[in-house]
């Protein structure tokens, strides 16, 4: 769904409209290409992440996740903005792919206090979904390599929830955990 505009004979992605028609893969990586070659056009991705549309949020994270994980300086200056929304998140994609964004860059430091506390509610938390608290795992160790005086809290925590959830959780909870043990 591209629009041909005669100004400039560039081709213009209608996001919204591909989001709101269908959820493929596909159109996911799409969007996220477009993006990386117009940058600009992550403000229009990030005001459907932000919407009121629980269809937008859902759909437009997967797209984010993508770009996040291949262009995070694209989406750098809206990190904040991402962490801040964790806790009125209106689907657990937009929750899931944030974190899962963070598992894998460089948190910014003054993210890393609001995170942290996010991300081990997260953990706390059996009833929300088993990738968004063993994501929060990986999160939680990162930040903690950094904040020594968090591993004890974080081990402590940990061995308590290792327990409660499925088979993957446990063993993503296992494998953290041994390695946080190992570096106290």
């Amino acid at each position: 769904m591209f629009a041909y505009t005669k100004d400039n004979q560039e081709d213009i992605m209608d996001i919204k409209a591909i989001l709101e028609s269908r959820h493929k893969r596909n159109d996911a990586i799409a969007i996220k290409d477009y993006i990386i070659q117009n940058p600009k056009a992550i403000s229009e991705l990030m005001d459907l992440f932000f919407s009121e549309s629980l269809q937008l949020c859902q759909r437009s994270s997967w797209s984010l996740l993508f770009l996040g994980l291949e262009a995070p300086e694209i989406i750098r200056p809206y990190l904040s903005q991402m962490v801040d929304s964790m806790p009125i998140a209106k689907h657990n994609a937009q929750i899931r792919n944030t974190i899962r964004i963070f598992e894998e860059i460089d948190i910014p430091e003054d993210l890393e206090g609001p995170l942290f506390e996010h991300c081990f509610n997260y953990l706390m938390d059996h009833y929300k979904p088993t990738a968004i608290r063993a994501f929060s795992l990986r999160v939680l160790e990162k930040i903690a390599e950094r904040h020594p005086d968090l591993k004890q809290e974080l081990i402590g925590e940990i061995e308590v929830q290792k327990d409660y959830g499925t088979v993957g959780f446990k063993g993503r909870a296992k494998k953290v955990l041994a390695r946080l043990k190992r570096s106290v």
